[in-house]
């Protein structure tokens, strides 16, 4: 079993598998590694590559691959050259890099290395899809400089659409443009953690948690492209609103809990693989 991730944005599934590194003969694969001694070039013809990058496989055929790969700004920079071509060679790099792995946790998608980065109306639209009884937030997103429409709501939280974090109401910006306003979802906030078919549960207060959320959340992680996420729910009363979704997990997880359920994980990708006549 592998693992595929930047030091520069190192998750919380990153650090428990590197916690149980010794046990489960992990082997890391840190992207800054990878590309120690390639550099970005542009021709004549103004075309960009990576000089001194390998084609291939990240790893052999058999082997599980955890994808826990975020790009970093900080990262496009350990390329010496053109920083800005760099960004657009690395990430092609690693597309085709993880194209290559046969079993593999999360595979690139839009906008992203692992999973799909989607801006919260897209996650919100794809959650709506799903067969379970979740709410989302009302929002408005004015073009150009027009006033958003919000006078109706509540409480206003004006943010960028790809802000999964920020939820307390706030004032109108004071330059206007594309400007994306939410109604902050009534309620006590639970975030989640989806570790595989697993899910952990922190909610702010004394909150009953439906029996089916943990399904809807497993639900909403791998209709994003993961296996592995942070979701921020609001509950009030039967009423659960989805808020947020993000394949990073934050380190404000109980250790022993996160753990065990990522061991599980780990336990049953090393069963599937060895069924399969892989290393695992």
């Amino acid at each position: 079993m592998a693992v595929l991730f930047s030091r520069h944005a190192q998750d919380e599934v990153v650090n428990s598998l590197l916690r149980m590194d010794v046990a489960w003969e992990l082997e890391a694969l840190a992207a800054e590694d990878m590309l120690a001694g390639v550099s970005c070039e542009v021709d004549d013809r103004g075309l960009s590559f990576l000089r001194g990058s390998h084609s291939g496989a990240v790893v052999p055929d058999g082997v599980f691959l955890i994808n826990r790969f975020f790009m970093s700004q900080k990262l496009f920079e350990l390329a010496s050259g053109d920083a800005v071509a760099a960004q657009t060679e690395i990430e092609v790099y690693f597309r085709q890099a993880l194209a290559e792995v046969a079993s593999c946790s999360s595979r690139p998608g839009m906008y992203a290395l692992c999973g799909d980065y989607l801006p919260l109306f897209l996650q919100w639209k794809r959650a709506r899809s799903l067969p379970f009884p979740l709410a989302t937030p009302r929002y408005d997103y004015a073009f150009g400089r027009s006033y958003p429409e919000v006078r109706d709501f509540s409480s206003v939280v004006y943010k960028s659409p790809f802000d999964s974090r920020s939820w307390k109401p706030n004032k109108r910006p004071d330059a206007l443009w594309h400007t994306f306003s939410v109604e902050r979802p009534e309620g006590v906030p639970v975030a989640c953690a989806v570790l595989g078919d697993g899910v952990l549960f922190q909610p702010c207060g004394d909150i009953a948690i439906p029996s089916w959320l943990g399904e809807a959340s497993v639900s909403i992680t791998r209709a994003l492209g993961g296996c592995f996420g942070e979701i921020l729910y609001f509950i009030n009363g039967e009423s659960v609103c989805f808020a947020s979704f993000s394949h990073f997990i934050s380190s404000t997880w109980d250790t022993g809990r996160f753990d065990a359920l990522l061991r599980a994980f780990c336990d049953k990708q090393r069963c599937a693989a060895a069924d399969a006549g892989g290393h695992g």
